[in-house]
């Protein structure tokens, strides 16, 4: 997907800021869209943090930076600042070093921010591709088949915009992937900002579902649910109950009743 949308906000960025930093959920297709972007500047360099106070580009680019890179950028930001009228595209890898440069850059640095594809972008790009055009004269073989897969109007719904969720070779393997993602999210170390370590998605059912007792299972009348017409909020309430006072009995998770032989949480 070629994000003309996100492009077009990092263009007006670039123009009204002399650092413009681009962030978003890892995976989320920052690095891609830099490299394409890239290909349509001229004068621009990518670089180091260890280069900028030796470079001369009037536009350069620094991708993957972490919260120790960012702190060589800004230092050498800062002593080049009056002398020359650089404009820097910023791309950290994390959250930590957005923070940072956020805060130590205060008016100076602009921030886009890189979202998952939205519906409305993927749409507007299918129908560009799907435009009629004239016939054509080339009737060589080619190696491989070009036409384009059929139109899939659930496909972003059931994905969503992650790019290698929404490419991916089946739904299993997109689902594989969003769940990977959201358990490498809820591992990371968030203490700077008051927010103790998560527990992985499968540890976290699996301990709702201890916690939903053998008593609560009994409350609910299955023949009763499955007469037409019946309601199903009696047998659902308590696994709701258990979802709602999940923050305020998470301290007490007793990891011992999910362990297995190996030793983890499944």
């Amino acid at each position: 997907m070629a994000r003309l949308q996100a492009r077009d906000r990092l263009d007006a960025a670039v123009e009204q800021s002399r650092v413009t930093v681009l962030y978003g959920l890892p995976r989320v297709g920052r690095s891609v869209l830099l490299a394409d972007w890239c290909e349509d500047q001229i004068g621009l360099q990518r670089v180091k943090a260890d280069d900028v106070a030796t470079c001369t580009a009037p536009l350069q680019v620094l991708d993957h930076l972490n919260v120790g890179a960012a702190g060589v950028f800004l230092d050498a930001y800062r002593n080049i600042e009056a002398e020359r009228p650089t404009r820097f595209v910023v791309a950290p890898v994390d959250l930590a070093a957005t923070r940072f440069l956020q805060e130590e850059l205060t008016a100076a640095a602009q921030l886009v921010v890189l979202d998952p594809m939205q519906r409305h972008e993927w749409l507007a790009e299918e129908l560009e591709a799907a435009e009629p055009s004239g016939p054509e004269a080339d009737f060589a073989p080619v190696e491989s088949a070009t036409n384009r897969p059929a139109f899939d109007p659930d496909r972003h719904w059931l994905r969503g915009g992650l790019p290698e969720s929404f490419e991916a070779a089946s739904d299993a393997a997109s689902f594989q992937k969003r769940r990977d993602l959201i358990d490498g999210l809820m591992l990371r170390d968030y203490a700077r900002w008051g927010i103790s370590p998560g527990l992985q998605l499968t540890d976290y059912l699996t301990w709702v579902d201890l916690r939903w007792t053998p008593f609560e299972r009994r409350d609910c009348d299955l023949a009763a649910m499955s007469a037409p017409g019946a309601s199903q909020t009696s047998c659902r309430w308590p696994f709701l109950t258990h979802l709602r006072s999940s923050e305020r009995l998470l301290s007490d998770v007793d990891a011992s009743r999910c362990a297995t032989p190996r030793g983890r949480i499944m």
